[in-house]
């Protein structure tokens, strides 16, 4: 199974929800997202302008029909009125090379009580779980829990992340 099919099916979208894809790229898991969203709506990022040129044409039925938009833009500096049900990230380094607070504190301003993120990444080789356990901690200081899935081949994993607090820890600030 290809690791942007698995991290889909972990996510589960359904047909209402509002779905955030972070990294989108060539818009492959925004098409199986698009798929199953009836009612629903997609906001995909990425910061490559080539990047979001290329989903803009994978993607351009569901554009036309408004499911599907399209944004030039890094998370960390991201903004949208929407509360989003889910979020999928496949091989978005930030979270696995830092400690990426600004893109999660961006993550737990547009998701709320009850929302999913979902965390993919696939290692060339057997799956870092000291990597893993730095992105379960970070999402957790952000007011998700979260936990790693092990994906169907080795080095393919996920952080699954559900937005539990409502109230940031270290910030006073809530959602």
């Amino acid at each position: 199974m290809h690791r942007t099919t698995w991290a889909v099916e972990l996510l589960g979208p359904e047909p209402g929800d509002s779905v955030l894809e972070v990294g989108c790229g060539s818009g492959r898991a925004a098409a199986l997202v698009a798929e199953r969203l009836c009612e629903g709506h997609l906001v995909a990022i990425d910061r490559s302008t080539t990047a979001i040129e290329r989903a803009r044409a994978h993607l351009a039925p569901y554009v036309e029909a408004g499911t599907v938009e399209l944004r030039t833009t890094e998370l960390a500096g991201f903004r949208s009125d929407r509360v989003f049900d889910r979020v999928l990230a496949v091989n978005v380094n930030v979270f696995w090379t830092s400690p990426a607070t600004p893109e999660l504190q961006r993550l737990a301003a547009v998701t709320g009580p009850g929302s999913i993120a979902v965390l993919a990444y696939e290692w060339p080789g057997a799956v870092r779980h000291d990597a893993h356990a730095a992105v379960v901690e970070a999402c957790e200081r952000h007011g998700f829990t979260a936990d790693t899935v092990t994906g169907p081949r080795p080095g393919l994993a996920a952080v699954v992340a559900h937005r539990t607090r409502t109230t940031l820890p270290h910030s006073g600030l809530t959602t």
